[in-house]
Parts: C-alpha cells; sequence; structure tokens
C-alpha cells in the first residue's frame, strides 16, 4: 500500500526537447541527453537513445529508451528505460525527431514503485508459509476420533434385533 500511495502522490513527470548535451533535471535527478543512433535488430529498426543519469555530479545510471519500427507489421513501438535503485524507478521514454533537431524526451520519477513488488514477494511468502501447516489452511479437513468397535454411544444392541 505505501508502495502504490508513494507511486501515485509524488510521481514527477517532465517532458522537453532536448539538444544533444542538454541536461534536465527532475527530482533531484540530472538526465543529459547524450543522442540517438540508429541500429537494425532482429526483426525491427530501431532509434536508440541515450541518456546519463547524474546525482549531485555521479554517474547512477545509463538508459537507453528505443523507438522500434519492425518493417513486416509496420508497426512502431516504444521501449521505456529503467533504472531502479530499490527506493525509486526511474524511467526514460524517447519521442520523435522535432524541428529544430532536438529529441523529445519525456523523463518520470517514481519513488517506492519498488516497495509495491516487495509487498508482492511477502504475500507469496506469507502463502507458502500458510500451506505448510495443516492448521492454517482453509477448508482443510480436521481427523475426529472414531469410536472403537464395542466402544460406541451406549450399550451394544441386542443380538436378533
Amino acid at each position: 500500500v505505501a508502495g502504490m500511495v508513494g507511486a501515485s502522490l509524488w510521481q514527477v513527470e517532465e517532458v522537453r526537447v532536448l539538444q544533444v548535451g542538454e541536461t534536465l533535471s527532475v527530482a533531484g535527478y540530472d538526465y543529459r541527453f547524450e543522442g540517438v543512433k540508429k541500429a537494425p535488430g532482429p526483426n525491427y529498426v530501431t532509434e536508440q537513445g541515450r541518456s546519463t543519469v547524474l546525482r549531485d555530479g555521479e554517474t547512477i545510471a545509463e538508459l537507453t529508451p528505443e523507438k522500434r519500427l519492425y518493417p513486416v507489421q509496420n508497426m512502431p513501438t516504444t521501449e521505456a528505460a529503467i533504472h531502479s535503485n530499490g527506493l525509486t524507478d526511474l524511467y526514460a521514454v524517447i519521442g520523435d525527431e522535432a524541428p529544430n533537431g532536438g529529441r523529445t524526451l519525456r523523463i518520470y520519477h517514481k519513488p517506492l514503485v519498488p516497495w509495491i513488488w516487495f509487498g508482492v514477494m511477502i504475500m507469496v511468502l506469507g502463502g507458502i508459509v500458510s500451506l505448510s501447516d495443516r492448521r492454517f489452511r482453509i477448508g482443510a479437513p480436521t481427523r475426529r476420533d472414531q469410536p472403537k468397535v464395542g466402544q460406541g454411544r451406549g450399550a451394544p444392541a441386542p443380538a436378533g434385533i
């Protein structure tokens, strides 16, 4: 729950056209746009952007978002680049080329998203633990002591009746 609240309340999104070498600051991180290179893939053609993420002048990550075109289907897709540090997720998405030669860059800062995945792991672990003990299973039948022959309720029935 903390991860969902943090991701929705404190998310920061910034969209800007950047030239090669320009820097965009979002939530205490600096994203330096390094440029775009075109490359062939196995069944697509890609434009791969490159951004260096800095915090206090120190390199944190290299993000490489892509715009892919699958020529057979004539289908374009966008592949986001994600960096997670356990407390927050940083996303970069590259857009179209601007008329001035720059590129549209969309940056997301989503705090506490990794906590959502951590919560899922705790729930899975709890489910495994609950299945390991019969007493915690819902609807599991319990054993009742069966009376032994001749030790039932009351006296045995008389013969011939």
